[in-house]
């Protein structure tokens, strides 16, 4: 790709920085093709900003609105239930995840004794 000529192109590790990826994996998109770059004379990747920000849009398929309602009813779900494991952390001095998984699991399985170990 020849890039516009007041086109910024970007270093690899700044293109790593914006779209949270490493360098390997930058280097396999460059060679498969999802993003285009440039090459300098010494053989550093040169990524034009319209590059990287034509990765990061994301095409979404629109979501049937069945499908849509049962993700919004696990979301209020999960966050019911992550709200009741912060008031009984909370209420129980409990600062760590691990303690608190741990007392749960107990009172979970005091409720139900055939539930397995692990």
């Amino acid at each position: 790709m020849v890039p516009v000529p007041s086109e910024r192109l970007l270093r690899s590790k700044e293109v790593c920085q914006r779209l949270g990826i490493s360098y390997p994996t930058l280097a396999r998109w460059v060679r498969e093709g999802r993003i285009k770059a440039v090459r300098t004379a010494g053989g550093k990747y040169r990524i034009p900003e319209s590059e990287v920000t034509r990765t990061v849009i994301v095409r979404s398929a629109l979501l049937p609105r069945r499908a849509f309602r049962a993700f919004v009813e696990l979301e209020g779900m999960y966050m019911n239930v992550v709200e009741q494991l912060v008031l009984y952390a909370m209420s129980n001095g409990i600062t760590k995840f691990t303690r608190l998984k741990a007392e749960k699991y107990r009172e979970v399985r005091s409720l139900y004794p055939r539930l397995p170990s692990h």
